[in-house]
C-alpha cells in the first residue's frame, strides 16, 4: 500500500517548501546588509563627514604643544576620569579666560590612533573634534576652579563607536543634541589634557579627556541623512520570523486535516 495523503512526507507540502525559501532568504538579505551594505554606509558616512567644511580656521596635523606654566608635564595618563589634579585646574582656569576665537585659531588635527599612541606629545595642544554625540551629563566640582563649580562632561564617538572621546565643557550643550531620534554630529575646540580611565557597562574603559568652553551643532547632519542599517536588520528580521510562524502554523494544520481524513484500517475478524 503507498503512501496515503496523511503520510505525505513534509519536504512534498507546498508550505513547507516556501518556509525553506523565506529562511534562506531571510538570512541572506540580514547578511548582505550587516556585511555589504553596512560597512558601505559607514564609509560614505565617513566620506561625508570628512568632506564638511571646517567651522572656523584652517586645521594643521603637526602637534604644536603649548606651554601652561609647565604645569602640564605633572599630568600623567590612565589616571581617574574625575581626578582634579593640578594639570586640569590650570587648563580650566586658563579657559575661562579664553575666548572661542581664540580656540578656533589654535586648533589643529589628530588621528585617534596618534593621539592615543603618543599622549604626551600632544598634551595642552588644542584639537578639533568631530563626532557623534553619546551622552552628557553636569558634574560638580569637588573643590570649586576659581568661579567655576560645575562643567558639562559629554561622550563623542565616531560612527563605529570604536574611537571615543570625553570631554568637559564650561558652556551647556545645544538643546538640540537631547534629540532621541537622531543622532547629532558635534564640533569641538578642545584642549587635549591625558588618558583617563571609567568603568564602563563591559569594564574599565581608557579614552583622552579634553577641555572646552562649548560646541557646536553640525547643520544638515551626516546622521540624519541616512538611516539606522540596524532598524532595517531587525525590520527584515521580524518580518521573516512571523512569516515562518504562519507557514509553520499552515503545515501543522494541513498535516491534522489529513491525518483525520485518512480512512482507519479495515478490523481484523477473529
Amino acid at each position: 500500500m503507498g503512501l496515503g495523503e496523511g503520510r505525505k512526507p513534509l519536504w512534498a507540502i507546498r508550505e513547507f517548501r516556501w518556509l525553506v525559501i523565506v529562511m534562506v532568504m531571510g538570512i541572506a538579505i540580514v547578511g548582505v546588509l550587516v556585511f555589504e551594505i553596512g560597512p558601505l554606509m559607514e564609509t560614505k558616512r565617513q566620506k561625508k563627514l570628512l568632506a564638511l567644511p571646517s567651522p572656523d580656521a584652517p586645521v594643521g596635523t603637526e602637534p604644536k604643544p603649548v606651554v601652561f606654566d609647565g604645569q602640564l608635564e605633572k599630568a600623567e595618563d590612565r589616571t581617574p576620569l574625575n581626578d582634579q589634579e593640578i594639570g586640569y585646574t590650570t587648563l580650566m582656569r586658563h579657559l575661562s579666560k579664553m575666548s572661542a576665537e581664540a580656540m578656533s585659531s589654535q586648533a589643529r588635527a589628530a588621528r585617534y590612533e596618534t593621539l592615543v599612541g603618543a599622549p604626551a606629545d600632544w598634551r595642552g595642544v588644542t584639537l578639533r573634534i568631530t563626532g557623534l554625540y553619546a551622552y552628557s551629563r553636569t558634574v560638580r566640582f569637588t573643590k570649586p576652579i576659581g568661579d567655576l563649580e560645575w562643567v558639562h562632561q559629554a561622550w563623542l564617538t565616531d560612527f563605529s563607536a570604536k574611537e571615543g572621546y570625553i570631554i568637559h565643557f564650561l558652556e551647556p550643550l545645544p538643546a538640540q543634541v537631547e534629540n532621541k531620534e537622531r543622532r547629532q554630529v558635534l564640533v569641538a575646540d578642545a584642549i587635549f589634557l591625558k588618558m583617563v580611565t571609567y568603568q564602563g557597562d563591559k569594564g574599565p574603559v581608557v579614552a583622552p579627556l579634553f577641555l572646552a568652553r562649548g560646541a557646536r551643532l553640525v547643520k544638515d547632519s551626516v546622521a540624519d541623512e541616512t538611516f539606522g542599517i540596524g532598524s532595517v536588520v531587525v525590520g527584515v528580521s521580524v518580518v521573516s520570523v512571523l512569516v515562518c510562524l504562519f507557514l509553520t502554523t499552515r503545515i501543522m494544520q494541513r498535516r491534522t486535516v489529513r491525518l483525520n481524513a485518512a480512512p482507519l484500517p479495515p478490523m481484523q475478524k477473529a
